[in-house]
């Protein structure tokens, strides 16, 4: 429905293309993973834990990797892929820093120089390892991507 409303209000025409991009592979660390497989029969839900303002508690029961990666995948600025090989859906609970991903000892520093406590909480990238005994690998693959071709201001109703 939204595709055809593009399309007649402001002649949008777009194409689908695959493209070599750089992304992130989410992939089992060397050790294995650290999640728990869900009982069969759990609901799949999500649950905001309360934190402090900059940290991000969640809590997911009945989780596959395919959605983790839909869940975490905005706090990367690549396209973050399922390679875990994983097919098993499992109750997970994460904490992370919702600053920088790959911060330095010296952003670190600058962080808390402006009262912004890390509290020993990880970014993302390196939480996941820690906590779930995944890791991110930086990579360059083919992604599909959705190309705008033409669009126009819409006309008066």
């Amino acid at each position: 429905m939204l595709q055809t409303l593009l399309a007649e209000r402001f002649h949008v025409k777009i194409h689908r293309e695959s493209r070599e991009m750089p992304v992130f592979d989410l992939v089992v660390d060397k050790n294995g993973p650290k999640m728990k497989e869900s009982a069969p029969g759990t609901e799949s839900k999500t649950e905001a834990l309360p934190g402090s303002p900059g940290i991000s508690k969640r809590k997911y029961w009945n989780l596959s990797m395919a959605d983790l990666v839909l869940r975490i995948g905005s706090n990367f600025d690549h396209p973050l892929l399922d390679r875990t090989g994983l097919n098993g859906r499992y109750d997970i609970e994460l904490e992370f820093s919702s600053y920088p991903q790959q911060m330095t000892a010296a952003e670190e520093a600058a962080f808390a120089a402006r009262g912004v406590p890390s509290g020993g909480v990880l970014p993302i990238s390196r939480a996941l390892p820690e906590q779930l005994g995944l890791k991110v690998v930086a990579a360059k693959e083919s992604v599909e991507t959705i190309t705008i071709d033409h669009a126009e201001k819409p006309s008066e109703n």
